[in-house]
């Protein structure tokens, strides 16, 4: 083109392609050959003449022409004295630069909202990546001042950054990328980046568009769960109380943990699976229904009280897996939230195995009720001696009255007397020795045959035994002389003697009691016998548990065979019911030997 005074006038020849961007920048109007452009040029290009004039003196210029839809770059300059037009349609690239603004523009709003750290990287068709964008924001996000995006990818662990690097190298579209690390120097701190493909081109270009976390209170928060979990764990398996949790609206369980398990003896699962209806079946032996009655009311209870209203506590009996009875304490209290209701629904139930405290308990007030009954007998073997001194003192006065008359009268009726009066001082005799603290005395120094305590011992009960119609009968090695204080064995003979007698006073057939003694070796084998039918073996050997009776209530306190079974351990011996067909108990005791000189 050519600028002469009165125009711009097209002078040479132009491409078609020049055409046909001259009618998009000017409207649709056609250039031509020798055409004096200058009015449409004017008219669309402000300012254009005093550009045209600079473009002679100071060289080339292009300028940017164009609107929202279309975008033209327009390049002039002189050439041999004539002015050159040179139109670029930029259209496409000026829409893809917007495009890529409007894109940066949103990340930076949205990292700005964003409680993490937004990044954007590309990774090309050769797997060459580059940061597009990274959050101004990492070093408020991290918590580390002036942090640089450098400066925290050399801090991570050496594995981490590989790791890092390989999620966005090898990436063949996953949906998410997520990786987590930490920084323990100079700062302590927990991070996860996470990260998904934003854009991917035909040309194997692919945006990653991703955000930094900062998870170190979050961290923080779970290493104390954890912490707390695991210390709550080693209480619950150190301390012999289960633990459960459940719904009480769905009665069903929602956790069980070990040792109520051990408790009941029954899985995990099968609480979990068959929740109430489980516990009430294969569990529970007494009073099911006003249990689960009561955890209905526990339920309207607490509903109406505060959650820190102390807890309520229920007796029950179970039946273990195993077979045993098992007495336990539940105690049950709200855990969680109320309900929109103003109920708890979730209860949590501590499991404590009462069995043998209650046993132990029953055992105790065994004991006290046989302290009690020691002591009612040490003050009987006191009253016995001060009453068989009284009785001896008038015997001994009467004796010698008696000497003094037949030392006169001699007659058959007088030694009768004397049998008699020798027959009470036996009897006060053996009444006294009965008496005696026996327990701290100990076997006698000189040997006592066996066939002098049962004397002594008949002479307190013989009469009885007379008039029931009760035959005893001693036989056996009864001059042997077992190792044990006369007095002890004397009362355990006096305890089975009476025992018989209370199972014999009423039967109508043949009454007998009958003692057999055979030594065996060191030791003294007595075998004591009544004419009753002896129970099985079991019941036998119950007989020997404190309190334990069978005889009606208000005739015998159950102490008889425990007595002696304490009294024949102390010395060295044992007492054993046999498997016969008559009441039969088998008596031990080591046989008496001369003391050593000294």
């Amino acid at each position: 083109m050519a600028q002469r005074d009165n125009g711009v006038f097209v002078d040479e020849t132009f491409e078609p392609e020049f055409a046909q961007l001259w009618s998009k920048l000017f409207n649709g109007h056609v250039i031509k050959m020798h055409e004096n452009v200058q009015p449409i040029i004017y008219e669309t290009i402000t300012g254009i003449k005093s550009i045209i004039d600079e473009i002679y003196k100071s060289g080339p210029v292009v300028l940017d022409v164009g609107d929202d839809d279309q975008s033209f770059e327009l390049t002039l300059f002189p050439r041999d004295g004539v002015l050159a037009f040179g139109i670029f349609d930029i259209t496409g690239a000026r829409l893809l630069q917007r495009k890529i603004q409007r894109q940066k523009d949103a990340i930076e709003i949205i990292d700005h909202a964003h409680p993490g750290a937004l990044f954007q990287i590309k990774r090309d068709a050769n797997s060459l990546m580059s940061l597009d964008f990274a959050s101004p924001r990492l070093p408020e996000i991290m918590q580390i001042p002036n942090l640089t995006v450098d400066e925290f990818i050399q801090s991570m662990a050496r594995e981490t950054r590989e790791k890092l690097y390989d999620a966005f190298r090898i990436n063949n579209g996953e949906n998410e990328i997520i990786v987590d690390g930490s920084l323990l120097e100079p700062y302590r701190r927990y991070w996860t980046i996470r990260a998904s493909i934003l854009n991917e081109e035909k040309d194997g270009t692919t945006l990653f568009l991703g955000v930094l976390e900062n998870n170190t209170e979050k961290m923080s928060q779970l290493e104390q769960i954890r912490y707390t979990s695991s210390f709550l764990k080693s209480i619950t398996q150190n301390v012999p109380i289960g633990i459960a949790v459940s719904n009480l609206d769905k009665k069903q369980y929602l956790y069980v943990d070990q040792e109520f398990c051990r408790i009941t003896g029954h899985k995990e699962e099968d609480f979990l699976v068959g929740g109430f209806h489980f516990l009430r079946e294969k569990i529970l032996l007494h009073n099911k229904e006003s249990l689960f009655a009561n955890l209905d009311e526990i339920r309207e209870y607490y509903s109406t009280k505060p959650s820190n209203t102390p807890p309520i506590k229920i007796n029950v009996t179970i039946r273990t897996f195993a077979g045993d009875e098992r007495s336990l304490l539940i105690t049950v209290r709200p855990l969680g939230e109320r309900s929109a209701e103003g109920k708890f629904d979730t209860f949590v139930h501590l499991l404590e195995d009462m069995t043998d405290r209650i046993r132990f308990e029953n055992q105790r007030r065994k004991d006290e009720v046989l302290l009690v009954q020691s002591n009612k007998m040490a003050e009987l073997g006191e009253m016995a001696s001060c009453i068989a001194h009284e009785i001896n003192n008038p015997l001994s006065i009467m004796s010698h009255l008696m000497e003094n008359i037949e030392s006169r009268h001699k007659d058959d009726e007088f030694k009768l007397l004397f049998q008699t009066l020798d027959r009470i001082s036996k009897i006060v005799k053996s009444l006294t020795g009965f008496a005696r603290d026996a327990g701290e005395a100990g076997p006698s120094d000189q040997p006592i045959p066996l066939s002098s305590i049962i004397e002594d011992t008949m002479l307190l009960c013989q009469n009885r035994l007379l008039n029931r119609n009760i035959d005893f009968k001693a036989s056996g090695d009864l001059e042997a002389c077992p190792h044990i204080n006369e007095t002890l064995l004397s009362q355990v003979f006096l305890n089975l003697i009476n025992n018989s007698y209370d199972a014999l006073e009423t039967q109508p057939n043949s009454r007998w009691m009958k003692l057999e003694a055979k030594v065996k070796g060191n030791a003294l084998s007595i075998i004591f016998s009544d004419s009753g039918l002896a129970p099985n073996i079991e019941v036998m050997q119950g007989w020997f548990e404190p309190f334990t009776t069978s005889k009606p209530k208000g005739k015998g306190t159950g102490l008889g065979l425990s007595i002696c079974q304490n009294l024949l351990r102390a010395a060295g011996g044992a007492i054993r019911p046999l498997n016969t067909k008559h009441t039969s108990f088998q008596i031990s005791l080591p046989l008496w030997k001369k003391p050593e000189p000294q």
